[in-house]
């Protein structure tokens, strides 16, 4: 097999291997906004609000912290938890118009 041929067959190898990253992280995602929503109903009945700013502290702090580690960068991971939590809010808010 040519090095070319060789170099397309390792690329293809690897996208499949991202579009499997890729559904995993998708999967992960709905499973996180499905505890959202459990946790919404909660917060209803304890009458908490749906913001609650000392848990989205820790949240970006530890999220942070544990990209760093990974080897991510901090303005990285604090924009995906920022969309992350605002999806969250806005899922908790639908929730409670209900």
């Amino acid at each position: 097999m040519k090095k070319t041929a060789l170099s397309l067959k390792k690329l293809t190898a690897m996208r499949k291997h991202i579009d499997a990253c890729d559904r995993a992280i998708v999967r992960v995602l709905a499973e996180r906004f499905a505890v959202v929503r459990k946790i919404s109903q909660v917060k209803k009945d304890l009458a908490l609000p749906v913001l609650q700013k000392k848990r989205k502290g820790e949240i970006r702090k530890t999220r942070i912290e544990q990209g760093r580690r990974l080897g991510l960068r901090a303005p990285f991971v604090e924009k995906i938890f920022n969309s992350i939590q605002a999806e969250s809010i806005a899922i908790q808010k639908k929730d409670r118009s209900k």
